[in-house]
C-alpha cells in the first residue's frame, strides 16, 4: 500500500491536474523500486514480481473516471480521460524520458551500494584524506566521459576532460549520500579554501552547493592530521634524509595575513618553510625517497573498523611542548662543505 501511494501521487498531480502522460513501464519501475525498498527495510525477501498488468488494473480501479490507457507502438501509455490521440513526437519524448530515468536509477543504486571506508578518528594522515571514504564506480565515470566528451575517444581521454569527470563524479556521490561521505575533492577543496581565503562564509556557501565538506569537518580533519604529524619523531618532513653527506638548504618566510596593528593583537602570522636536498648521482628520485617506519607497501584504505572510534572528535589543537636542544657553540665561517 505504501508503494502504491507514490504512484497515486504521481497520477493525481501530474496526469489528472497537469495533463502529463507517462509510460506504464515507467510507473512500473517506480513501483517496483518502492516495493524493493520497503521489503529491504523490513528484512523481508521478495519472492514474486509485481507485473505491469497488475499495476494497470490497480490504477484503473482507483482512477477509472479520470484517466485511461492507450496502446501505441506496443506500449501502454497512461493519459488524461479527455485526451483522444497522441502523435509520434510525444511518444518519442516519453521513451527518451524513460531511458534517462532508468539510467539515473541504475547509477543511484550503484552509488549507494559502494562500500564506505570511514575515516579514522585517530592517526589521520594526508594519504587518508587523498583516498577519501568511497571509490567512484566505473559506470559513473564512463557515463560522464560520454556526456562531456561524446563518442570520440580522443576527447574522452583528454586530461582536462578527465579532471572534470572526476570532479563531477565526486560531487554526485557526495550529494547522493546527503553529504555523509567524504570524497578527496570535497576534503581537499575545503582545506584549500580554509587555508587561502580563510573565510568561513565562503566555505559554508561552497558546502551548501555540494562542493566541499563543512567547516567543522575541515577543522576536525586538520586537527587530527596535525596531531599525527606532531607525534612523528623529529620536526622535519617525512621524506627528508638526515645524513652527513646530504647537502640541505632551508628557507623560511613569514606572511602577515591580517593588517598590522600598533598593539600587535588580532594579527595572524603564517610561517612557510621550504627544505630541499640533493639526491645521489647513482639513484633516481623515486629510489632515493625514504620509507616511512611502520608503513607497508599495500595501498592505504580508510577502514574505520580497524581503529578505535571511542575518542570524541577534536577541533582545536593543543600544542605539545617539544624539547629544544640549546646550541652553545660559537658560529664560524668556512669555505668547505661540512
Amino acid at each position: 500500500m505504501l508503494a502504491f501511494t507514490e504512484i497515486r501521487a504521481i497520477i493525481k498531480e501530474d496526469v489528472i491536474e497537469k495533463g502529463h502522460c507517462f509510460l506504464l513501464e515507467y510507473l512500473h519501475d517506480i513501483y517496483a523500486d518502492e516495493l524493493d525498498k520497503i521489503f529491504k527495510e523490513n528484512s523481508i525477501e521478495m519472492n514474486s514480481v509485481f507485473s505491469a498488468q497488475r499495476l494497470e488494473e490497480k490504477i484503473l480501479k482507483s482512477f477509472s473516471k479520470d484517466i485511461k490507457f492507450l496502446t501505441i507502438r506496443n506500449k501502454k501509455v497512461i493519459v488524461p480521460k479527455y485526451l483522444q490521440a497522441m502523435d509520434d513526437r510525444i511518444i518519442e519524448n516519453l521513451e527518451t524520458e524513460n531511458i534517462l530515468q532508468k539510467a539515473a536509477s541504475i547509477l543511484r543504486k550503484l552509488i549507494l551500494q559502494m562500500p564506505k571506508n570511514t575515516l579514522p578518528t585517530k592517526n589521520i594522515t594526508t594519504e587518508h584524506s587523498m583516498a577519501g571514504e568511497v571509490s567512484i564506480p566505473t559506470l559513473l565515470l564512463d557515463f560522464y566521459k560520454t556526456l562531456l566528451g561524446g563518442w570520440r575517444g580522443k576527447r574522452k581521454e583528454n586530461m582536462q576532460c578527465g579532471q572534470q569527470v572526476l570532479s563531477y563524479c565526486q560531487d554526485v556521490m557526495f550529494t547522493v549520500h546527503g553529504g555523509h561521505v567524504k570524497t578527496p575533492k570535497h576534503i581537499m577543496l575545503g582545506t584549500t579554501l580554509k587555508s587561502l581565503p580563510g573565510s568561513r562564509e565562503i566555505i559554508d556557501i561552497v558546502n551548501r552547493c555540494g562542493h566541499c565538506i563543512s567547516y567543522q569537518g575541515i577543522e576536525e580533519l586538520e586537527t587530527e592530521e596535525t596531531y599525527t604529524s606532531f607525534q612523528k619523531p623529529g620536526s622535519y618532513p617525512q621524506t627528508m634524509k638526515i645524513e652527513p653527506e646530504r647537502f640541505t638548504n632551508l628557507a623560511d618566510d613569514d606572511f602577515d595575513c591580517f593588517e598590522e596593528r600598533s598593539s600587535e593583537k588580532n594579527t595572524l602570522h603564517d610561517a612557510l618553510g621550504i627544505t630541499y636536498q640533493n639526491i645521489k648521482a647513482d639513484t633516481t628520485e623515486e629510489d632515493d625517497m625514504p620509507e616511512e617506519p611502520g608503513v607497508s607497501d599495500e595501498p592505504i584504505t580508510n577502514n574505520g573498523n580497524n581503529l578505535a572510534l571511542t575518542t570524541a572528535k577534536r577541533r582545536p589543537f593543543e600544542v605539545l611542548s617539544a624539547e629544544v636542544i640549546e646550541y652553545d657553540k660559537r658560529s664560524k665561517m668556512t669555505s668547505e662543505l661540512i
